[in-house]
């Protein structure tokens, strides 16, 4: 349907009012930023930041609000769901074959090699399990078992003030794999938005492991 003449003309009067207001008030605000001390502009920005988030998450709320919710779908329907959620930008992503136990098993992995299974079992339905598995040390270098018990130590504590599950599983050296462990509950409230974040708490967790196993090897020096 054609939009009435006058309806126009008043929908471009009041576009025309905002870029009146808008533009002053923007050459206000620039000027006012000049003389912004440092700190408030950080805070600003990381305010803006945060804005952006919440907004962006809101946008993913009220447009699952609009589908077909999570817990009317498909087995099939939900592993298309998050196949679609887990194609992002920079990673590589591998489906892995069936097993009689699992819904789904996908292998993605970043540009750094990292790679992250993401799976849903037929005996826990409700759960999408995101995994990780970290190789501690290099196969080259060994330790005493003072030295492999304190890198455990000091990666069991830095695990637990992040807040993630973790276990070490290497073969028949258990401290030489730690295997990282993020339970996300599959219901209606679940989003693309906050499902990748927990993808990327579980690669920042992946880096920390890293670091730490770095740390250590640094302290006790090269092997003569």
């Amino acid at each position: 349907m054609r939009m009435p003449r006058w309806a126009g003309e008043f929908l471009r009067n009041i576009i025309a009012g905002l870029l009146l207001m808008g533009v002053p008030a923007m050459v206000g605000f620039l000027a006012w930023v000049q003389y912004m001390p440092w700190f408030l502009a950080v805070l600003a920005a990381i305010a803006a930041f945060g804005l952006v988030l919440f907004a962006k998450n809101q946008y993913s709320l009220y447009k699952n609000g609009r589908t077909k919710r999570i817990s009317k779908l498909s087995d099939k329907e939900i592993e298309r769901m998050i196949r679609e959620w887990i194609d992002m930008p920079g990673f590589v992503f591998e489906r892995k074959p069936q097993e009689p136990d699992v819904l789904f098993n996908f292998l993605v992995q970043d540009k750094a090699g990292r790679k992250i299974n993401i799976f849903r079992q037929a005996d826990t339905p409700n759960i999408i399990f995101i995994v990780g598995r970290v190789q501690t040390v290099p196969p080259n270098r060994s330790l005493a078992d003072a030295e492999w018990r304190k890198l455990a130590g000091n990666i069991s504590i830095e695990m637990a003030r992040l807040g993630i599950e973790y276990a070490f599983d290497g073969e028949p050296n258990r401290y030489e794999y730690v295997r990282l462990l993020d339970p996300v509950i599959l219901d209606d409230s679940l989003t693309d938005f906050f499902f990748k974040q927990r993808i990327f708490f579980l690669l920042r967790a992946f880096v920390l492991v890293m670091e730490i196993c770095r740390q250590d090897l640094r302290e006790l020096g090269p092997r003569t």
